[in-house]
């Protein structure tokens, strides 16, 4: 499963059937959250394989130090990497593999181009002790433009562009903008319109 508990995708991958689960006791089956272009997240992965005799809990859990693990998210048409991630620290109290996942690459920002979301590969592998690769899920997903820069002047509380027009014409990238305060009450702001 990938649920967002205090910013981190806890994924619980059922090997048998290459699905994602709500969690070592729950078999429900969930879809990944939205990724969204310029976001690293924090992972947790935990490899789960079906055991039939227990009612009560449908998974054994993998030893984490008995395989490696890889993620990436890959562009559909050609297969060409955008994000990836091959390097997890074993977290043995949780049984599960700990990351993340950096989706602030310049590969994401050239596939994006002026889209507001495309549709892209994410891909879980896992290679066992022996050698052996299994690819442990597969499934298209949306990654979605981010709209928020780290470098945007922000416009505080209480003004307001200087007028509509040139609100559409001003750059708020780079703080090029006319601003008034308001007034402070609705007799004052009327007089001043």
């Amino acid at each position: 499963m990938a649920t967002n508990l205090f910013n981190t995708f806890q994924i619980f991958n059922n090997i048998n059937d290459k699905t994602l689960v709500k969690s070592a006791k729950d078999a429900t089956t969930v879809e990944l959250p939205l990724f969204i272009a310029g976001d690293k997240i924090p992972i947790s992965y935990t490899l789960l394989e079906e055991q039939q005799d227990d009612i009560d809990n449908p998974f054994k859990i993998i030893d984490p130090g008995s395989y490696s693990l890889k993620i990436g998210i890959f562009n559909p048409d050609d297969g060409s990497v955008l994000a990836y991630q091959n390097s997890f620290v074993n977290n043995n109290d949780k049984q599960s593999k700990e990351s993340y996942l950096d989706l602030a690459t310049q590969q994401i920002s050239d596939f994006l181009g002026v889209a507001q979301n495309k549709s892209v590969i994410f891909e879980i592998e896992v290679t066992d002790s022996n050698g052996n690769i299994t690819t442990a899920y597969q499934n298209t997903i949306k990654l979605y433009k981010d709209y928020i820069k780290q470098n945007m002047v922000s416009v505080p509380p209480g003004i307001l562009p200087h007028s509509k027009k040139e609100s559409r014409q001003s750059d708020f990238s780079t703080g090029k903008l006319d601003y008034y305060i308001l007034p402070h009450s609705k007799k004052e702001s009327r007089q001043s319109l």
